[in-house]
């Protein structure tokens, strides 16, 4: 969620062979993007990840648009999703929750810019809405590893 360029994108293709990826941009930004040409954003996209056009897809749009068309086209669930899109904390929590309904038991998110400071108020902040998620889903998962990336694991069920 939130591709940009593709540069994560790229490097989960480049090292992990089998991979198959989902990327999901709007290619419109956000607040904290107020000075960006996202026409070459996609562009740079486009180019960075044309030699591994056959093991992905695009999804253009927001990742709450992406989760509702995929409930009603698609019920596989991933191994692995990487949030990187908005920062803003209602959008955060959303695609944490988004991501843990998709996600298989034993699956891994990754929520990236965990510790860096986007507003004014810290609540608007990705930390903020990280934590609300990790607290009121703290039985079923467990945090993997805490830095500027925090990682988590969906438990297996019995």
């Amino acid at each position: 969620i939130g591709s940009y360029e593709g540069l994560s994108a790229v490097f989960f293709l480049n090292y992990f062979k089998n991979c198959k990826l989902t990327c999901v941009e709007t290619f419109e930004g956000s607040d904290e993007h107020s000075k960006i040409n996202f026409e070459k954003v996609e562009e740079n996209f486009n180019h960075n990840l044309e030699p591994y056009k056959d093991r992905f897809f695009l999804s253009k749009g927001t990742s709450n648009l992406f989760f509702e068309n995929k409930n009603k086209v698609n019920s596989e669930l991933f191994d692995i999703i990487y949030i990187d899109g908005s920062h803003h904390h209602d959008d955060v929590l959303s695609d944490a929750q988004n991501s843990y309904n998709h996600i298989k038991q034993g699956g891994i998110i990754i929520f990236d810019d965990f510790l860096k400071r986007y507003y004014k108020k810290k609540d608007h902040d990705p930390i903020t809405a990280i934590l609300k998620f990790i607290k009121k889903n703290k039985n079923d998962i467990d945090v993997m590893n805490v830095n500027y990336q925090i990682i988590i694991k969906k438990n297996n069920k019995l």
